[in-house]
C-alpha cells in the first residue's frame, strides 16, 4: 500500500513540473515604449534597460538592449517584463562602435537620455531615473537628448579640505589643510580639488591619462621632540601617467606612476588599485584596495635619518623602496539642486622598513579629503 502511494506521489510530481513551467511562462509581463523626442538624423540609437542600482550606476549589464539606425525611427518597445524597478539609458552611437564612449573618469561624452528626464551630475543614481512597472503594464515614457557635460564641460566651486594623520613618534599633530575646491570635468580634462587629469587615449573599457596631483608635505620638525633638526617636509606636486581598465562585474583597475616635478622631494609613487563604485540610494560608494609603491627617495624623505640630521638617540637610517597596501572608499551624492559632496578616505598600512624607522612610531597612516561644491 505504502509502495503504491509513494508511485503514485511521484508521478504526481513528475506530471506537475511542466503545470509550473506553463505557469511561469504564462506570469503577466509588462511592456514598455520608449520614443525619443529629439533623434539624430545619422548614426544609431542604443535603448537600453536596467533593473539594478549598481548596474546602472556603470551603465553595464542591461535587462535588454536594441541598436537601431536613426533613419529606421526614434522609439522600442521593450517587451516581456516582470513587475520590477526600472530605468532607461538612451543613447546616440555616432561613431557607430554600439558602445557608450566616456571620459578618464567614466562619465558620458555622447547624447543620452534618461528616464524621468534625470540629468546625473556625477554617477548616476538609479533612484532618480527609476520607475516602476506593474504587471500586465503597457507603459510609455519620452527621453530627451543631452550632452551631460555640455558643449564646454562643466565646472563648480566650493571649499575643501584635505587631512593625514602623524605616524611619527612623540607627534600628536594632524595635517588639517583647507583649500579652495575647484572642480571642472570635460571630454578630456578634469580637476577634482587636489588633483587633475587629461585623457590621452581610449574612450571606452581601457583610458589612459595625463596625471598632477598636490602632495601634502610629511611633517614639520616642530610636530615632535623626535623630529628636532629634522627640516620641515616640503609639499610638492606630483605628474605621470595613469591607466584605467574596465572589468567584469564593474569592477575597475587603475594602474599609475607619478614622479615629483619640483624636485622638493626626487622620486615618485606608484599604484595598483581596484575598485568598485556602489548604489546606496542618492549616495555613490566606491571602496578600493591599493599597493602604493614609494621609490627609495620617497621614503627615505618621508621617513628616514640622514647623516647630518643623526643623533645619539636618533641613528642613521634609509627605509629604502616600499609597497603600502591602502583601504580606502570614496563618496559622491547629489545634495540637492546645484550642490555636490565629494569625499575620500583611506588608510595606509606602512611597510616594515618604514615601521623600523627611529622616527617612527605608528603602523597606519590615516588621509582624506572633504568637498562640497556648487556645480554650474
Amino acid at each position: 500500500m505504502m509502495q503504491c502511494m509513494k508511485k503514485a506521489h511521484e508521478r504526481f510530481a513528475l506530471a506537475a513540473i511542466p503545470l509550473a513551467l506553463l505557469l511561469v511562462a504564462a506570469a503577466p509581463a509588462a511592456e514598455l515604449q520608449v520614443a525619443v523626442s529629439n533623434p539624430p538624423g545619422v548614426g544609431n540609437l542604443v535603448f537600453v534597460l536596467f533593473d539594478s542600482a549598481n548596474s546602472f550606476g556603470d551603465f553595464r549589464d542591461p535587462v535588454q538592449a536594441k541598436v537601431l539606425t536613426a533613419e529606421n525611427g526614434a522609439s522600442h518597445t521593450f517587451t516581456g517584463l516582470p513587475a520590477g524597478e526600472y530605468a532607461v539609458l538612451v543613447f546616440s552611437d555616432l561613431n557607430g562602435n554600439r558602445q557608450l564612449d566616456k571620459n578618464f573618469i567614466g562619465l558620458p561624452i555622447e547624447f543620452i537620455g534618461l528616464s524621468n528626464g534625470y540629468e546625473p551630475r556625477g554617477p548616476p543614481q538609479f533612484k532618480r531615473a527609476s520607475f516602476v512597472l506593474e504587471e500586465n503594464d503597457s507603459a510609455r515614457l519620452e527621453v530627451t537628448l543631452r550632452r551631460i557635460l555640455g558643449k564646454h564641460g562643466t565646472w563648480g566651486l566650493g571649499l575643501g579640505v584635505i587631512y593625514q594623520s602623524s605616524p611619527y613618534r612623540g607627534s600628536t599633530e594632524q595635517v588639517l589643510q583647507a583649500i579652495p575646491s575647484l572642480t571642472y570635468v570635460g571630454n578630456r580634462l578634469q580637476v577634482t580639488g587636489p588633483s587633475l587629469r587629461y585623457a590621452l587615449l581610449g574612450q571606452g573599457r581601457y583610458r589612459l591619462a595625463a596625471a598632477a596631483r598636490y602632495r601634502v608635505g610629511a611633517y614639520d620638525e616642530s610636530d615632535s621632540p623626535h623630529l628636532a633638526g629634522m627640516g620641515d617636509r616640503e609639499s610638492t606636486v606630483m605628474a605621470g601617467l595613469s591607466l584605467v581598465s574596465e572589468l567584469a562585474g564593474g569592477f575597475n583597475l587603475i594602474l599609475g606612476y607619478e614622479h615629483d616635478v619640483l624636485g622638493n622631494i626626487g622620486g615618485g609613487v606608484a599604484e595598483a588599485a581596484l575598485r568598485k563604485t556602489l548604489q546606496l540610494g542618492p549616495v555613490s560608494v566606491a571602496p578600493a584596495l591599493r599597493l602604493n609603491w614609494l621609490s627609495a627617495e620617497v621614503a627615505n624623505y618621508d621617513f628616514g635619518v640622514s647623516t647630518k640630521q643623526a643623533t645619539p638617540n636618533r641613528p642613521v637610517y634609509a627605509p629604502g623602496s616600499s609597497i603600502n597596501p591602502e583601504v580606502g572608499v570614496s563618496v559622491y551624492s547629489e545634495l540637492g539642486g546645484h550642490w555636490i559632496l565629494q569625499a575620500s578616505l583611506g588608510v595606509d598600512f606602512l611597510d616594515s622598513g618604514i615601521q623600523d624607522s627611529p622616527i617612527v612610531d605608528q603602523g597606519q597612516r590615516y588621509h582624506g579629503y572633504l568637498s562640497v561644491f556648487y556645480l554650474f
